[in-house]
């Protein structure tokens, strides 16, 4: 494989991009390319590197977009045969190739908003699990590598941090800051952007007011509804550890696609107004 071009893999995703790493792992007969030839395919469509050109380095290409588009994170393997005789296009080189892809740079993430005692034990527990880890405070005393230090920080203004942190469809949000009003803030500037998951934590009153407030100040309806309330899986969670438990178990379960209703036991709210709480 060639260094510079790893080279340039790991310095882009240091800086927050992605894309699908395409490497021959399989070459059979008349190739164009031998085993480890690779090929880097970016977010935004462009490659760097080659895995034999023609029409199969195009079909690996599509594939590599594909898995890009969906968001997708598990590797595949394409296997694409050079037809000995130029038929429709295909290769003439008449091997056998077998491509390995492998997305980079979009693992899943958590991003919590906010440093208390829920934030900080969300990511102990976040970080072990194997998840990315990202978390939000402005008070410098909370936000640091002594207090946190096992995951990445950010103390800032709220605007600043939005400058900052990349949302894509791997990234799950938490919200749980020092106040309602600034809980209210973060969902209002999350909306347009691209997450798998937003969770924000509190009281059914609390949040049943969150997106009255929010609906009053423009927000959409379609939005509002794919906050996951009350956060976390029902186990009876009290202490900041128990309640970080409950929310990374949700998370969890929205990454492997499991059925939320099912764990939940079958509890659900339905929408009230705040007269009837």
């Amino acid at each position: 494989m060639n260094i510079e071009l790893l080279k340039i893999i790991n310095k882009e995703i240091e800086e927050g991009k992605s894309g699908v790493l395409c490497t021959v792992i399989r070459a059979v007969g008349s190739t164009p390319r031998d085993i480890g030839a690779s090929m880097w395919v970016r977010a935004d469509g462009s490659t760097i590197g080659t895995v034999g050109g023609g029409p199969s380095e195009k079909e690996v290409i599509e594939k590599a977009n594909e898995m890009i588009k969906k968001g997708e994170i598990e590797p595949k393997i394409y296997d694409a045969v050079l037809r000995e005789k130029e038929s429709d296009g295909k290769s003439i080189c008449g091997g056998e190739i077998s491509v390995l892809l492998e997305p980079l740079g979009n693992e899943p993430k958590i991003v919590i908003f906010g440093a208390g005692h829920v934030g900080k034990a969300l990511a102990r527990v976040a970080s072990i699990t194997g998840f990315k880890t990202i978390v939000w405070d402005d008070r410098e005393d909370l936000a640091n590598q002594q207090n946190i230090s096992w995951t990445e920080t950010i103390i800032c203004s709220l605007d600043e941090a939005f400058k900052k942190i990349n949302f894509d469809k791997n990234t799950y949000v938490v919200v749980l800051t020092r106040q309602h009003s600034l809980d209210e803030d973060v969902v209002r500037l999350l909306e347009g952007k691209s997450f798998a998951y937003l969770g924000v934590i509190g009281s059914l009153r609390k949040t049943l007011k969150m997106k009255e407030n929010l609906l009053k100040r423009g927000v959409s309806k379609s939005y509002v509804d794919k906050i996951y309330q009350p956060i976390g899986i029902p186990i009876g969670a009290e202490t900041p550890e128990e309640i970080a438990i409950s929310i990374l178990a949700e998370i969890i379960a929205v990454y492997r696609k499991a059925n939320i209703t099912v764990l939940r036991n079958t509890y659900s709210i339905k929408e009230k107004s705040l007269s009837e709480i």
